[in-house]
């Protein structure tokens, strides 16, 4: 029983960091609320934490005045990863990830489907456990766990998986955000970064941290409800490439209050070649939703 329970918890915290880690490039974090603390972890340690001002900043602090607007923000970031034109060109996206647990000794390999407008798709293949998936066609929400089975998603979860599959998320569109607002200039994992808290529709709010120099995104803070209960996730992005005129971080760490420091290295990005039928429900979900 033991044995059980652990392999279903990480099989849990392995496939949500899937997911988190190949949607944070994308800026697709749904239904998140801020967390508490506003402290960064530094890269030496494991231990999840959130960004804080440096000591100058602080005894310095810009004034909102003087900040450029969350849009204005938002709009360079766009223009940093390629542009509006070059994004809307894309119809679908193919990655493959390694995601690595070091204090647990656990790597597994991720292949994640997405498309226009919020399709998507995550296979994360665990060894000695099998293989874990996580869809939505555009309606229905899911997972296939090799430990729980086939289960559909609802109410907060299903609300998450929809916002969280958005291909266009890193435009922030005014129908999936509410409001930008540009809080402070801080310091985040040592760089200096405009910390802005996005604010959804139904309220919900996230936070997200630009590079002041890049314009890149470089982290962001959530808190999501799952199904061990609500979990505080701290994501680092760095090391950005190109791929088809796109700029995309292929270093993600995730800091969460729900376990130990979880790394996901994208290996390859293709855009344009992703079949359809992949977004289709498996016959074990068609089972459970009588489609």
């Amino acid at each position: 029983m033991e044995l059980v329970v652990k392999g279903t918890q990480t099989i849990r915290t392995i496939r949500r960091a899937a997911a988190l880690a190949l949607v944070l490039p994308a800026v697709a974090f749904a239904q998140s609320k801020p967390a508490k603390s506003t402290k960064p972890a530094k890269s030496t340690t494991s231990a999840p934490a959130t960004p804080t001002t440096t000591t100058a900043a602080a005894a310095a602090p810009a004034t909102s005045a003087a900040l450029p607007s969350g849009r204005e923000i938002v709009d360079r970031y766009v223009k940093a990863i390629g542009g509006r034109d070059a994004l809307m060109k894309l119809s679908s996206r193919h990655e493959t990830a390694t995601l690595e647990v070091p204090a647990a000794g656990v790597k597994a390999q991720i292949e994640s489907y997405s498309a226009r407008p919020n399709k998507s798709l995550e296979k994360t293949n665990i060894p000695g456990m099998g293989e874990a998936i996580e869809g939505f066609d555009g309606t229905t929400a899911w997972s296939i766990s090799p430990v729980q089975g086939p289960r559909v998603m609802s109410g907060k979860q299903l609300e998450q998986r929809k916002y969280r599959s958005v291909f266009d998320a890193a435009l922030h569109e005014s129908e999936f955000v509410k409001s930008i607002e540009t809080q402070e200039l801080t310091d985040f994992e040592g760089k200096k970064a405009y910390k802005v808290k996005i604010t959804r529709p139904n309220g919900d709010e996230s936070i997200e941290y630009f590079d002041v120099d890049s314009g890149l995104l470089v982290g962001m803070v959530m808190t999501q409800d799952s199904e061990m209960g609500q979990i505080t996730t701290t994501g680092v992005m760095s090391d950005y490439k190109e791929f088809d005129g796109i700029r995309m971080p292929t270093k993600v760490l995730l800091r969460s209050s729900a376990g130990p420091e979880i790394s996901v290295t994208i290996n390859s990005v293709t855009h344009g070649d992703v079949d359809p039928t992949v977004f289709e429900l498996p016959s074990q979900i068609k089972a459970l939703t009588g489609k």
